[in-house]
C-alpha cells in the first residue's frame, strides 16, 4: 500500500482511497461496514481470517529495498554493496549483517548504528574497528569485549569506562599491552579459538530466553546438543484470575476502566495478565476489543508474521504473465528473499511486480 487512505483488507494499492478488499466504495458505505467489521472480537476476528485468505491472490514484491544499488537483502534503503543483510539503512560494504544504521565495512554485525570496521559485533554504537564483541558505545579497536564504553584498544574486558590498554580488565603500559596480546592470540589460534565469537554455552541467558530463539527455534534436546541452556521455569502467574475469559466484554464500547482491575487469563498459554489504563485507551481510540491473549503470546503472533525473520532463501520470480521483457512463460530472474519456499504467497522480482501493480 502506498499513499492511501481508509483502506480496509486492501493489498498493493496506490493512491486509493475508500477501498475494501480491493473494490471500490463510497464514504458512507466504507464507513458502515468498517463499524460493523470493528463491532466486536468475533467480527474482528472474521475478517482477519478473511484477510488472510484475500491477500494471497495477489503477488508480493521479492523484497523492500530503496534508493540501493548491488544488493541483496530485505529492507535495504540508501545502500551500497551489500550482501545478504536484513534491514540496513545509509550502509556501505556490508554483509550478513541485521538491522545496522549509518554504518561501513561490516560483516556479521547486527544491532548497531555508526559502526565501521568491524567483524561479529553486536549491540553497538559509535564504534570502530571491534572484533567479537557486544554492547558498546563510543570506542574502538576492541576485541571480545563486552559492556564497555568510551575505551579504545581492549581485549576481553567486561564493564569498562574511558580505559585504553587493558586485558581482562587489567591496566598496562602500550607496549606490554601489544606483547601481551599478540602471546593470547597466538595461543588462542593454536586452540583453534581465535577468531570465533564467545561460545554459545558461555551465553548470560538460557537460549529459549533469547531473541535468537524466536529467530531460530530449537527444541530443549537441540539446545542440549549444542551445550546451551534451557530454562524450564518461564515465570509469570497462573490460576489468579478474577474474570473468566468468557466474561470479557467482546465489545471496546461495552468496556469500562474497571476491566484495568481485573487479572484475566491469556487463551493461548494459560498466563495471568492485565489490561493498563493507557492500553485500554489505546484501544478505544482504534476500537479494538479487549485481547483475550497476553502480551507475550500476541507479539509471539506479530514476530512470526512479519517478513524479515533473519533468513534469506534464494528463489525464482513467480511471474508466469507475459511482460515486455519476458514472454509467456516463466521470468526466469531470481532473488534473495525473506519468503520462503514453503509460503503460499506469490513472489515477484521488482520488473514483474511494477508491471502487475501499475
Amino acid at each position: 500500500m502506498f499513499d492511501c487512505q481508509d483502506c480496509f483488507g486492501s493489498v498493493n494499492l496506490r493512491h486509493k482511497r475508500f477501498y475494501w478488499y480491493n473494490e471500490p466504495l463510497v464514504e458512507e458505505e466504507y464507513r458502515r461496514r468498517l463499524t460493523e467489521a470493528l463491532r466486536n472480537r468475533e467480527s474482528f476476528d472474521i475478517h482477519r481470517r478473511r484477510f488472510a485468505e484475500h491477500q494471497k491472490q495477489f503477488p508480493l514484491e521479492y523484497a523492500r529495498n530503496r534508493a540501493s544499488e548491488n544488493i541483496t537483502g530485505q529492507e535495504i534503503n540508501k545502500c551500497r554493496n551489500i550482501r545478504r543483510c536484513i534491514l540496513l539503512e545509509n550502509c556501505d560494504n556490508c554483509s550478513e549483517s541485521h538491522d545496522i544504521w549509518n554504518s561501513k565495512d561490516c560483516y556479521r554485525t547486527n544491532h548497531t548504528e555508526v559502526l565501521e570496521n568491524s567483524y561479529e559485533v553486536s549491540s553497538a554504537v559509535h564504534v570502530t574497528n571491534a572484533r567479537f564483541s557486544f554492547i558498546t558505545e563510543e570506542s574502538s579497536f576492541l576485541d571480545y569485549c563486552y559492556s564497555c564504553y568510551t575505551s579504545t584498544q581492549l581485549f576481553g574486558c567486561v564493564g569498562l569506562r574511558g580505559k585504553k590498554f587493558c586485558i581482562l580488565n587489567k591496566q598496562y603500559e602500550e607496549k606490554s599491552y601489544q606483547t601481551l596480546r599478540a602471546q593470547i592470540i597466538a595461543a588462542m589460534k593454536t586452540n583453534d579459538e581465535w577468531g570465533k565469537f564467545f561460545p554459545p554455552q558461555y551465553s548470560l541467558q538460557a537460549y529459549n530466553d533469547t531473541i535468537a530463539y524466536r529467530h531460530f527455534p530449537l527444541t530443549k534436546e537441540q539446545v542440549s546438543i549444542f551445550g546451551m541452556r534451557w530454562e524450564d521455569d518461564q515465570g509469570g502467574i497462573r490460576d489468579k484470575e478474577t474474570l473468566s475469559v468468557e466474561r470479557v466484554p467482546t465489545a471496546i464500547s461495552e468496556t469500562s476502566a474497571s476491566i484495568t482491575k481485573e487479572i484475566l487469563r491469556c487463551v493461548s498459554c494459560g498466563l495471568n495478565y492485565r489490561i493498563q489504563l493507557k492500553e485500554l485507551q489505546v484501544l478505544q481510540s482504534v476500537r479494538l476489543s479487549v485481547p483475550t491473549e497476553c502480551h507475550e503470546c500476541r507479539f509471539r503472533k506479530r514476530f512470526y508474521d512479519r517478513t524479515y525473520i533473519a533468513r534469506l532463501y534464494e528463489r525464482q520470480c513467480n511471474c508466469d504473465h507475459a511482460h515486455d521483457f519476458h514472454k509467456a512463460q516463466r521470468c526466469p530472474n531470481r532473488f534473495f528473499t525473506a519468503y520462503s519456499q514453503d509460503r503460499s504467497e506469490k513472489i515477484f522480482c521488482s520488473p514483474c511486480f511494477q508491471e502487475e501493480i501499475f
